[in-house]
């Protein structure tokens, strides 16, 4: 990859997230449940997979217990949004979107544990910043608590 394919991928990488940070602010203004949140941010993604099936279709090689899995892993991730929308109308969308970006930093640690696979030294170094972020926004020091 030559350095105008990665400065590319990397301006494509960083529009997505900046655009996907915005998702808790514009569900909280849509003042939908969490159901609904969820249900549509799912259903929205529905053309843009069905183009790929539809485009790739004949290059899938998977079998069928592949396949099952990957449907299994669709609920399941139908169950995160849920969850996830549940989590910005509980708590607020700042600590909401913390806690669930966090998963980054999570996954790379668990899959360090469990697989031995070793994190990249960005990682390391976000580390500590974003659990401190994550205490700040948690309220802990917080005088008015409950």
């Amino acid at each position: 990859m030559d350095s105008n394919e990665v400065k590319k991928s990397m301006a494509i990488a960083i529009a997505g997230g900046i655009t996907i940070s915005f998702a808790p602010i514009l569900y909280i203004l849509s003042e939908a449940n969490p159901l609904t949140g969820a249900f549509f941010r799912m259903f929205y993604a529905l053309p843009f997979l069905g183009f790929l099936i539809w485009f790739r279709g004949s290059l899938d090689t998977r079998s069928v217990n592949t396949r099952l899995i990957a449907v299994a892993a669709g609920i399941i991730f139908a169950l995160d949004f849920v969850s996830y929308h549940s989590a910005v109308d509980w708590i607020g969308t700042g600590i909401g979107t913390l806690i669930g970006n966090s998963q980054v930093i999570i996954v790379t640690l668990m899959s360090w544990w469990l697989l031995g696979e070793k994190p990249n030294f960005s990682i390391l170094i976000s580390l500590p910043i974003v659990m401190f972020g994550l205490v700040l926004v948690s309220g802990i020091w917080d005088e008015n608590r409950p």
